[in-house]
């Protein structure tokens, strides 16, 4: 007698029957065994073949990040073939895809927050079988300039050149009462800078080539992100240079300007933020060049750590700890030791990027076996991947290596006088204490 073994189609053989998975790095299993080819012709990377060669079963999520990583490990797929689109089942609209060997892993950026997307999966030459899939969301890290919150610092009167490639997040609200004259970030770089010597401060940005850029400028001494209108702000239709110039007295201008506005008369000690914007949008460069009376200085700091300590409650260990700056500041990793040497990575708390402000932080251990005696650390990562490790006050006991003193403009000092100043104290066995002392003398 011989058995026959007649497969039912999977439920999701259709796109109306799409299995919803959470982009939480949760896997589900899989099979895409009797399916049917419901994509009309070869889309997007879709192995070219005859119809009906792509066998395909659908999900769908909904993204809470911009960036979502879609793995598919399939043993008998050879190929994974991986569609992503958006709309309705009638009317869906192709975003990207990926494909490639199994266990495929398919990383789709720029993603609308909210936005419900839909995934077919599939492999070429009619090739089915069970498989495993999962949804990971997260945010890309901030690239330094990208935001008004990771502002890169200018720390003198040199000429330099840029590229605004790109933007973070949307900063400029299409309503004229913060942003002023720019309503909308094209490819926008930010900049901030503080005043060493007080004077008159002009600037040339000069396009590559014939490019529309576009500039506005905040302060003194504000915060991101940007609650009032810019102080200097031009969008003049101008494929050439703009900048501040002494031959110019108007302080803002529409498409019609020349593309230069009035200096600023700036005082020793206050900080602006220049945003530089590429109204083309081709990615083309620029160099920018100062002139006037005034000079810059870089008043940004390292990240400055005030403390970090922890108590014991009820409910857990609580560390705390907090900063007077940071300066291309990721996030910190919260490690756990039994023996200190072997640490562990027990949680992640992102920091502010770029801040002059004081930042406090906590962050709670609820899985710690109080018959154990642990250590803790943190890992403070800058958004180039550079790390530092900060140990609690009561954890330093290596030998001193050097102690540094920087002034609040972030300039090394052979020796404090009064004022305020920062005392970096670094240990041989990586330890790194920060204080901030204020000497009268």
């Amino acid at each position: 007698m011989t058995i026959k073994m007649v497969w039912a189609q999977p439920a999701n053989d259709l796109c109306t029957g799409a299995i919803t998975l959470l982009d939480d790095g949760s896997c589900v299993n899989g099979s895409s065994v009797a399916s049917t080819d419901n994509i009309t012709g070869e889309a997007g990377c879709a192995t070219p073949g005859a119809a009906g060669q792509h066998l395909d079963v659908w999900y769908s999520f909904t993204a809470n990040y911009t960036e979502e990583l879609i793995t598919v490990t399939a043993a008998t797929f050879g190929t994974v073939e991986v569609l992503l689109a958006t709309g309705t089942c009638t009317a869906l609209t192709l975003v990207a895809s990926n494909c490639g060997a199994s266990p495929l892993n398919a990383t789709f950026t720029n993603l609308t927050v909210g936005t419900t997307y839909t995934i077919i999966l599939s492999a070429p030459g009619n090739a089915t079988g069970s498989f495993n899939i999962c949804v990971t969301g997260s945010e890309p890290p901030i690239l330094a300039g990208q935001d008004c919150a990771s502002a890169e610092p200018i720390c003198s009167n040199s000429s330099f050149g840029g590229n605004s490639s790109g933007f973070g997040v949307q900063e400029l609200p299409n309503n004229n009462t913060v942003d002023g004259c720019l309503t909308t970030e094209h490819q926008s770089s930010w900049y901030t800078f503080q005043i060493g010597t007080s004077g008159v401060l002009e600037l040339t940005i000069s396009p590559a080539t014939t490019v529309d850029y576009d500039f506005a400028i905040w302060g003194p001494n504000v915060s991101c992100p940007m609650s009032t209108s810019p102080i200097r702000c031009s969008w003049a239709a101008d494929n050439g240079d703009t900048g501040l110039s002494a031959s110019d007295s108007d302080v803002s201008e529409t498409f019609n300007g020349n593309g230069f506005l009035a200096p600023l008369t700036v005082v020793a000690g206050q900080t602006y933020y220049l945003l530089i914007d590429n109204f083309t949008a081709n990615s083309a460069s620029f160099d920018l060049n100062w002139g006037g009376t005034a000079v810059l200085n870089c008043a940004v700091l390292p990240v400055e750590m005030l403390w970090f300590r922890g108590i014991e409650l009820n409910d857990g260990i609580e560390l705390s700890w907090a900063t007077a700056s940071e300066n291309n500041n990721y996030g910190f990793h919260i490690e756990r030791s039994s023996d200190q040497i072997t640490y562990q990575v027990m949680g992640f708390v992102e920091g502010k990027g770029f801040s002059n402000e004081l930042s406090n932080y906590k962050w709670k251990d609820e899985s710690t076996d109080r018959s154990m005696t642990w250590m803790y650390r943190l890992s403070q990562v800058d958004f180039n991947g550079t790390f530092k490790h900060y140990y609690l006050e009561n954890a330093i006991s290596s030998n001193i290596i050097k102690t540094e003193w920087r002034n609040l403009q972030g300039q090394q000092v052979l020796s404090p006088t009064n004022g305020l100043f920062i005392k970096s104290t670094y240990y041989s066995n990586g330890d790194i204490k920060v204080e901030k002392i204020c000497f009268f003398r």
